[in-house]
């Protein structure tokens, strides 16, 4: 597996986390439809500028789990 599989797997359990859409992570974060999907399906990772969208929105979200996968997703996540 590669590390965009691996950030992938991250974003779509955080946006699960949060009980929303990726419709609604989009609208929220500013971000395409079509650039979330190639992050979920891989295809690509975030580049500097997502990165920065998605922490700017949801600041909970660790951008050390994101992008590496260490520590909790979120600074109140208990699993």
């Amino acid at each position: 597996m590669n590390i965009n599989d691996e950030v992938a797997k991250r974003i779509k359990k955080f946006i699960a986390h949060l009980g929303i859409t990726t419709a609604e992570f989009c609208r929220k974060t500013g971000l395409s439809r079509q650039t979330v999907d190639k992050f979920k399906a891989g295809i690509h990772g975030p580049r500097v500028e997502s990165l920065h969208k998605i922490i700017k929105c949801y600041p909970e979200l660790r951008l050390n789990w994101l992008v590496s996968g260490c520590l909790l997703y979120t600074s109140d996540a208990a699993d």
